[in-house]
């Protein structure tokens, strides 16, 4: 956790002087996300669900290197609660994602970039903790709809993750991840709101199981602009 801490900070340090070097527009912002976590292990035999509550940390930097291109960093990380089913185990999330976003079109951008980070469900004892990695597509909305108040929206897909969980490797894994929301500007600050999705699906090549962690819910923040 410090080293993916100090990861976070060292790229918002990066954005933020990247922008001013530029002289172009930046922003950072972080947020609380209130998630609903669920871990599925899916077999011929049966199927297990466990679900648990946590709050988790969200932070996210951008800035323009020309009108159309631009860089785009972010990162969530944290642990849940203990699971509903599960006493003194709970799931942990850490991901960071760094990508290149081009505007296709004013207001929508089209982004291509790489993710690393892991899923790790332990009980502070015992880890069983996969690593994870891979590239991503994707694309990213932000449309103003009034006086300082926008509308934004972005999804991310890995069709191809380097997952590996000790010894074991998962090579039909994917991820996928969207946000939606609203923000309010005032100056150079501003506060948002919206709804995130981050989901994994841990699979075998030609397997019949899959192990799925997924993570939901509203989150609410704020940034700065430079």
């Amino acid at each position: 956790m410090k080293k993916l801490m100090t990861v976070v900070v060292m790229l918002c340090m990066v954005l933020g002087m990247g922008s001013m070097a530029f002289a172009q527009t930046g922003n950072v912002s972080a947020d609380l996300w209130f998630t609903s976590h669920t871990w599925q292990e899916d077999t011929d035999a049966d199927s297990k669900k466990h679900e648990a509550s946590g709050m988790l940390t969200g932070v996210k930097g951008e800035f323009d290197i020309t009108n159309k291109i631009g860089v785009v960093g972010s990162a969530v990380f944290g642990k849940t609660d203990d699971f509903e089913t599960i006493p003194k185990n709970r799931g942990e999330l850490t991901n960071l994602n760094l990508a290149v976003q081009y505007q296709v079109i004013p207001m929508v951008k089209a982004q291509a970039g790489f993710f690393t980070g892991g899923y790790n469900m332990t009980d502070d004892v015992t880890d069983r903790e996969f690593k994870t990695s891979g590239l991503t597509i994707g694309a990213a909305v932000d449309f103003e709809v009034g006086d300082g108040i926008s509308l934004f929206g972005e999804a991310n897909y890995a069709p191809i993750v380097n997952a590996k969980e000790g010894d074991d490797e998962y090579k039909a894994s994917t991820m996928m991840a969207f946000e939606a929301g609203g923000k309010y500007d005032f100056g150079q600050f501003a506060v948002k709101a919206g709804y995130r999705y981050q989901g994994f699906d841990f699979k075998e090549k030609d397997a019949n199981t899959s192990t799925a962690a997924t993570f939901s819910g509203f989150f609410v923040g704020g940034g700065v602009r430079f």
